[in-house]
């Protein structure tokens, strides 16, 4: 995932491969997982592990019988007080302190569940469903998506993704509910606003930012068609009213590409045009705002228009 609050080296860890032949289970618990048709299974019986971890994929564990087949392998290997994170049998990202293998393993998580089916586009997004009408918020870094768009899901809005969102080749929006990253800065804020956080471990993301992981509570369970959606471009400004802009396609298009995209690694001409043609059937806004209620208020009122 190319976004701006990624530096060089996560951008090129991203990109991996790791072999698509699950590796054997070595240890006596592993705990598996599911997201959509992507199944993975966390294997370790280190305690640490499971302390700092597994509870942030705790809303995840797979709900038929067990064993059952999977996709992706994970593992964690300890070197002194360092370690690797193994998908498949293969290190993706060595060196981590434990305080780190929490935000690069969910980011690993989501790409590999992406990349397991036929998708048109992921952008650098937010997402929920607001009476089964897809609300997606592109933005950059620093702009309070995932802020605003746990606030929602507190209140009335199911939520699908607060970092990245997949679109497959179908037009459909595909759930990616791993848990929210939500950075120090807004903590507080999210605290007078209800939602409380302060027993939640703190993990230090690969940009330097601290960041607790929120399990979310109001998850999405159907896969939607985008074709009118509401593509929304937020942007926290303290003090400022809550103002909503109709905006174009090209202004929207040219929002997402400084929020940052990824698309399939082969894609020609005839997929660009499908993903300028979804965009151009999307209702596009931008919403300026400071306060969250009143930005909930102002989204509700224009998606029930």
């Amino acid at each position: 995932m190319k976004g701006r609050e990624e530096p060089e080296s996560v951008q090129t860890d991203l990109q991996y491969r790791f072999p698509l032949t699950p590796s054997k289970i070595t240890h006596s618990s592993p705990l598996y997982y599911q997201l959509d048709n992507f199944t993975f299974v966390i294997d370790t019986d280190e305690e640490l592990i499971r302390e700092r971890i597994i509870p942030a994929f705790s809303h995840l564990r797979h709900k038929q019988s067990l064993p059952v087949t999977f996709d992706v392998h994970i593992e964690f290997v300890q070197e002194g007080k360092r370690w690797s994170i193994c998908f498949n049998g293969k290190a993706l990202k060595q060196g981590l302190v434990i305080d780190e293998l929490l935000p690069m393993l969910v980011n690993f998580v989501r790409v590999a569940y992406y990349r397991s089916f036929d998708y048109l586009i992921s952008l650098h997004a937010a997402a929920l469903y607001y009476n089964k009408i897809p609300l997606i918020l592109p933005a950059a870094s620093g702009s309070g998506k995932s802020t605003l768009s746990t606030y929602l899901m507190e209140k009335s809005f199911e939520f699908l993704s607060d970092d990245a969102i997949a679109i497959d080749k179908n037009a459909r929006l595909r759930p990616i509910p791993l848990s929210i990253a939500i950075k120090e800065g807004s903590w507080s804020v999210l605290e007078k606003n209800g939602v409380f956080m302060t027993e939640l471990p703190v993990h230090k993301r690969f940009d330097g930012q601290n960041v607790r992981f929120l399990i979310p509570n109001n998850i999405a369970t159907e896969v939607l068609s985008v074709e009118n959606a509401y593509l929304v471009f937020p942007r926290y400004v303290a003090g400022a009213s809550t103002i909503i802009k109709s905006i174009s396609t090209l202004e929207a298009l040219s929002i997402i590409i400084h929020s940052r995209y990824e698309v399939q690694d082969s894609y020609d001409e005839t997929i660009i045009r499908q993903w300028i043609g979804l965009v151009e059937k999307m209702n596009k806004y931008s919403i300026t705002y400071s306060d969250m209620e009143d930005a909930r208020n102002h989204l509700e009122k224009l998606m029930s228009a």
